[in-house]
């Protein structure tokens, strides 16, 4: 999701390597997948802790306990016969292993994997959109140079005489030192439209999205060499679980803002910047549970619910970057790093809407390092109206700490809170980015751009973000 992404898809704190998980009971033989197995046997001891219960003169004490104790019953016994375990039973739902299976799938909790990577998403944009201004701040050249690129915020470098500089910048300050200064304070605007889709796993539902964001921001120049800003952004997504033989359904929407702070600071060899972002995210989840029923007996009628939820999350990132640029007349050419950290914590909440078999699940922490080894490359072509420069970039990133994680999950009415446990999948350790720009400087000094980014090489994620904003001086 994460992202990502999704990258996306969702990260947390390096667990140990997981035992392998064994079938404990008939409804964790049915299990086909780790998830299912898991599942399966919770579901089972779920049950069996009602009938040691009401052995001992203790029944369950609502309407909502005994729907659990039902539909909870209606799948083990369909698991003994499908195992045999014992024979035909009226408690049967009467389904085949496949069957089974879905409904084990359904009723899991793993849908609460894409809250935290829709979460990490907005924050991985937001650190995006306002690298593309430090790019565009970006300095390494003569003091003309360092005039042109402050009044223009573009990537590439380029050399104009005094009277074109003072016709772009709508002739409001001399070239030279004077210029630089003279226009400090710097505002840009973007707007980003994107999707992705997360192929389902045996860990984890698939899912696809779209999202729309914005970043304002305003940065002021200290001196030749430094400058500093603030910015603000928010995203909203909409996510739909892919429906299949063994998923139902069911979305999620996201509504994240953030505030951040930034930095650059380059002489005439290198350059560094940074990014420190915090921001919140509210999200409105749907989870369509089906349990499937082949039984002639109308007592034994299955589910299908839909449980809805609602939590909140806070995310941190930090981003540190630095590199060099080459320039060879209008060419420019500029290898740099980065090391980014996230970390996002999801609220806990519980479900409502599915009687007996709503879940609560447990608080999420997820956290991801990584680092990026790439290059931009950007040239410059006159135009009636201005300039125009066309860039590319491409990236390497590597994961280093995010692991799969544990998302702890419990039946709201169940007395004796039996865990059911589902594992995320691990991530992608390395894949790349790809970016496609076009940015246009009018008389007067404005710029208006738009880039494409869109993820490669990520076994079972893929993410395309476009990009469109403007950027002018004060």
């Amino acid at each position: 999701m994460t992202a990502g992404s999704v990258l996306v898809s969702a990260m947390m704190c390096s667990l140990p390597a997981l035992a392998e998980v064994l079938p404990l009971n008939s409804l964790g033989r049915i299990g086909s997948t780790d998830l299912q197995i898991r599942t399966g046997n919770a579901v089972q001891a779920v049950c069996g802790q009602f009938i040691a219960a009401n052995e001992a003169n203790t029944p369950p004490a609502n309407e909502l306990e005994e729907d659990l104790f039902d539909k909870c019953g209606e799948m083990v016994h369909t698991a003994r016969v499908i195992t045999g375990d014992e024979g035909a039973t009226a408690k049967s739902l009467d389904l085949t292993e496949e069957e089974l299976q879905g409904a084990l799938q359904n009723v899991a909790g793993e849908e609460a994997a894409a809250s935290g990577s829709m979460a990490t998403e907005s924050s991985v944009g937001q650190v995006s959109n306002i690298s593309k201004r430090i790019s565009a701040l970006l300095s390494r050249s003569s003091t003309m140079q360092l005039s042109a690129v402050n009044i223009f915020g573009n990537d590439a470098l380029y050399t104009l005489s005094d009277e074109e500089l003072l016709s772009l910048s709508g002739g409001a300050a001399q070239a030279g030192d004077d210029q630089l200064l003279a226009n400090r304070w710097g505002v840009f605007i973007n707007g980003d439209i994107g999707s992705g889709e997360k192929d389902a796993t045996d860990g984890e539902d698939g899912f696809s999205y779209d999202s729309a964001g914005f970043t304002v921001g305003v940065d002021y120049r200290l001196s030749d060499q430094t400058v500093l800003g603030l910015a603000a952004g928010f995203t909203s997504s909409e996510s739909d679980f892919d429906r299949s033989s063994t998923v139902s359904g069911g979305g999620l929407d996201t509504e994240t803002t953030n505030l951040s702070a930034y930095g650059l600071f380059y002489t005439d060899d290198y350059f560094f910047d940074f990014v420190l972002t915090a921001g919140q995210g509210s999200f409105d989840m749907e989870r369509r549970i089906r349990i499937q029923s082949n039984s002639a007996n109308a007592e034994n009628d299955g589910a299908d619910r839909t449980a809805t939820s609602d939590t909140d999350s806070t995310q941190f990132a930090a981003s540190f970057g630095g590199g060099t640029e080459i320039i060879s007349g209008s060419l420019t050419f500029a290898p740099y790093a980065r090391l980014q950290y996230l970390q996002t914590d999801v609220d806990a909440f519980e479900e409502t809407g599915a009687g007996g078999l709503n879940l609560g699940v447990e608080k999420q922490e997820i956290e991801s390092l990584t680092s990026a080894l790439g290059f931009r490359a950007s040239t410059v072509a006159n135009a009636s109206f201005g300039v125009l420069i066309p860039q590319g970039r491409l990236e390497w990133i590597h994961e280093f700490s995010d692991d799969e994680r544990e998302i702890s999950t419990v039946y709201v009415n169940d007395p004796r809170q039996n865990e059911l446990l589902a594992v995320t999948d691990g991530p992608d350790r390395d894949y790349f980015s790809m970016g496609l720009g076009l940015s246009a400087v009018f008389k007067g000094g404005t710029q208006a751009f738009v880039d494409l980014r869109t993820l490669m090489g990520m076994s079972d994620f893929t993410e395309t973000v476009v990009t469109a904003g403007i950027r002018f001086e004060l």
